[in-house]
């Protein structure tokens, strides 16, 4: 709502930690390392006020970052609830 700039970023964490289906005491017999990448940067007006648009095309870039763009996308967090607009 502020069209403040957007600065998406990709964590990956090597082993694998804290899927969604592991449980959070499963930890790993090693040193965890964390891998943090900004990209670049998004400005909300280019999606001239909707917020879907910017939110599904800011999922498509960090799903194609992580390798994951052929994989069908989770439901939008608004089916479930979480983030909907007041």
């Amino acid at each position: 709502r502020a069209g403040a700039p957007i600065v998406p970023c990709v964590i990956e964490v090597e082993p694998p930690m804290l899927r969604k289906e592991q449980p959070w005491y499963d930890v790993a017999d090693r040193t965890i390392d964390y891998r943090m990448r900004a990209l670049p940067t998004v400005l909300p007006g280019t999606f001239e006020g909707s917020t879907k648009a910017m939110v599904a095309a800011l999922e498509a870039r960090i799903r194609g970052e992580l390798g994951l763009a052929d994989e069908p996308a989770a439901p939008p967090a608004e089916s479930a609830g979480v983030g909907a607009a007041p």
